[in-house]
């Protein structure tokens, strides 16, 4: 593996691990508590980290070694069903991650495609769709919590709000992340609040099929309210409504964990964040 490949590989195990100590993060494991999970825990996503440590890498060196998306496409979806074997050997067949292997999997490959120093989040945010779309092509439907969720509530699934390339809410994430350096605000502060962000303006299958529409309404009224009226035991009070109603924000997480990365990408000169595609 090339120097920058293991930068990008040690910088997306590093986001992960940002996302799992963000804490409190509603309905989520954190270092709180185990949220509204009842089959894994802080050490559980430690260990699945760990796990998929070595495919990061792989997803840059495919990107790097691809000619056409329809190539980066099969050779990322290889990669990450790879990433899901670990995963699941790792955490005794729980899925901790399966989210994050997908969406750091289709931002490391459109990232690093023909990378240039000068590429910005909207460019790799275009491509993440073109990608996306790609996949879509070749996806076989799996009668997974979020495919259900999609059908029965008829929201769009991850792989379907992946064509959009998630470039609103990452840019207003990473904005968010930025806070902390001009004001007096903690890094993990920021995080949280970068969150309560992610979880007002995206779909969340996890929510859906955990919830319902109406635990999807009620997680968006009172994520809404805390935005307006941060505090962190405002959080922490909606951590425990979320715990007591078996609802997880997982798909929020992700896009979390994936707005570090960004965010730490933007600091060490790799992307840029303006917003020209």
């Amino acid at each position: 593996m090339d120097s920058f490949a293991r930068q990008i590989a040690d910088m997306a195990v590093e986001a992960l691990y940002a996302e799992l100590d963000t804490t409190p993060k509603p309905g989520l494991i954190d270092k709180n508590n185990s949220g509204a999970h009842q089959d894994m825990d802080y050490n559980t996503m430690a260990k699945s980290i760990t796990a998929l440590t070595p495919y990061f890498g792989k997803f840059v060196q495919v990107a790097q070694n691809s000619n056409g998306l329809e190539q980066l496409a099969t050779s990322l979806k290889l990669v990450g069903i790879n990433a899901e074997r670990a995963m699941y050997r790792a955490t005794n067949g729980v899925n901790t991650h399966k989210g994050a292997i997908f969406l750091f999997g289709l931002f490391i490959g459109a990232l690093c495609y023909k990378y240039d120093s000068e590429i910005t989040l909207g460019q790799v945010s275009f491509r993440m769709g073109k990608i996306a779309e790609v996949l879509s092509r070749m996806h076989t439907p799996e009668r997974t919590h979020g495919n259900l969720a999609s059908q029965e509530y008829n929201i769009p699934t991850a792989l379907e709000q992946a064509k959009s390339g998630f470039f609103p809410v990452l840019l207003e994430s990473v904005y968010i992340l930025l806070m902390c350096d001009d004001v007096d605000m903690s890094d993990n502060e920021a995080r949280v609040r970068a969150l309560l962000n992610i979880m007002s303006c995206i779909e969340d299958t996890t929510v859906y099929y955990r919830g319902g529409k109406a635990g999807a309404d009620m997680v968006k009224r009172e994520v809404r309210q805390l935005i307006r009226d941060f505090s962190i035991n405002g959080v922490e009070r909606l951590d425990k409504k979320l715990i007591d109603s078996n609802i997880s924000c997982g798909g929020s997480a992700d896009l979390l964990a994936l707005s570090i990365l960004v965010y730490n990408l933007y600091k060490q000169g790799l992307i840029d964040i303006g917003q020209e595609n």
